[in-house]
């Protein structure tokens, strides 16, 4: 605005996703770790709802079997919140009760609300999403994000050394 010869009556008022997440991130926590019996940094929070992942076989599969893989071969547990359009995909290809049946993995049923969701990524060790919403508020967060994606809306969360992009198929 400087530029255009605009010096004053400007503001900088942030950003309203920055507030949110830093308000419900220091208040009071929901009972959604206790209740599946998480503690912090113990498990990996995981979303996928994304057309370009959930229409595609391929790419389900692969981020089934990476679920898998990390559920066997790290410590930690994996929370898997269901986007409906993901349960519906899993059901119709009868991925839902076969394959996700691990005892490290706790699929939500339903997806956890914004405040849940916000304390799941507060306290997960790493968040595994192609939600372009989770890759910033994990980022404002400081909990360490892999995106799910070819690509990514929010480049700033990738300068700032908090994502990283990785191509499943």
């Amino acid at each position: 605005m400087k530029k255009e010869g605009i010096n004053s009556g400007i503001h900088v008022v942030g950003q309203s996703i920055v507030d949110a997440v830093n308000f419900i991130s220091t208040g009071m926590s929901p009972n959604i770790l206790d209740k599946h019996i998480l503690q912090s940094k113990s498990y990996l929070f995981v979303t996928c709802h994304r057309q370009e992942n959930t229409d595609s076989i391929v790419r389900l599969n692969g981020i089934i079997d990476a679920l898998l893989h990390l559920a066997t071969q790290t410590p930690h547990k994996v929370v898997f919140a269901l986007h409906p359009r993901t349960k519906k995909t899993l059901i119709s290809r009868n991925l839902l009760g076969n394959q996700i049946n691990h005892p490290n993995i706790i699929v939500l049923d339903s997806p956890p609300n914004f405040h849940e969701t916000i304390h799941l990524q507060q306290h997960a060790s790493i968040v595994l999403t192609d939600s372009d919403g989770l890759q910033e508020e994990s980022c404002i967060l400081g909990t360490s994000c892999i995106t799910l994606r070819e690509n990514t809306e929010r480049p700033e969360t990738v300068t700032w050394d908090t994502l990283r992009i990785i191509e499943l198929v």
